[in-house]
């Protein structure tokens, strides 16, 4: 496997400039796929996480359930969690609205994906508070926003540090609590170390009853508030969503 050529000394230097390095990076490589995916980096603000299934696959370890799990912005594997996520929503809940494979949302948020005997198996979408201008299933200056949910309900607290979890997909063969819990696992990590208030989502209700049930095996309370439906979506056929949250502090 190829390594990147951009050293940690020229992420840091002085004018070096991340955006105009990753589209140099993309256009020099769009004569082949393969040549794409010889630059396995994560693109998050102004600076580069180094992708490192793909720098070294040996060194992401499967999990208890055999799975890897990480993020990525690799093309190849982004490809492949939004063809799942597709089907998904569009094939199998009968989404028919649900068309698009990538999205702003995606490209501002950070994608989980779990891997297993070397190919994707599903994936989910986080975004976290000040990594993006507000969150997916947000209509800012509406009371469908996450911390107007919290406040009406117990928590009046302002300027939160909150992530959404959204996009949650899986193959058929892996449409169990493992891949879920896996996933979850890892989200929870991230809103952890970023010292997250929130875990925040909107879903079906009977998907929001599966998230509880994943979230009470890692030992934690997921809060479905039935009271507040949230806005329906025409991706959706307009039906119903709730919001739920783990409060996390």
């Amino acid at each position: 496997m190829k390594e990147s050529t951009l050293l940690e000394s020229e992420i840091c230097s002085e004018g070096y400039n991340a955006k105009n390095e990753i589209e140099k990076i993309i256009n020099d490589a769009t004569k082949s796929r393969f040549a794409v995916s010889n630059y396995k980096l994560d693109y998050l603000g102004n600076d580069f996480v180094y992708d490192e299934y793909n720098q070294n696959p040996d060194s992401v370890q499967e999990n208890k359930f055999g799975y890897k799990v990480f993020f990525t912005r690799d093309v190849d594997l982004l490809e492949d969690y939004y063809a799942i996520r597709m089907n998904a929503y569009q094939t199998r809940l009968g989404f028919e609205k649900f068309n698009k494979l990538e999205t702003d949302y995606d490209k501002e948020g950070r994608i989980i994906i779990v891997i297993k005997g070397g190919k994707v198996v599903g994936g989910m979408r986080l975004m976290f508070t000040g990594e993006c201008k507000y969150f997916s299933a947000e209509y800012p200056g509406t009371q469908f926003q996450y911390e107007k949910v919290t406040q009406r309900y117990h928590d009046e607290r302002h300027n939160l540090k909150n992530v959404e979890a959204s996009g949650v997909a899986a193959v058929e063969s892996g449409r169990d609590f493992t891949v879920l819990e896996s996933m979850f696992e890892l989200m929870y990590q991230n809103a952890q170390s970023r010292e997250c208030n929130y875990i925040f989502g909107i879903a079906l209700i009977s998907a929001c009853r599966l998230y509880r049930l994943v979230f009470e095996r890692l030992g934690f309370y997921l809060d479905i508030i039935l009271s507040y439906p949230w806005e329906k979506k025409e991706a959706f056929n307009f039906l119903p969503t709730f919001p739920i949250y783990v409060k996390l502090k």
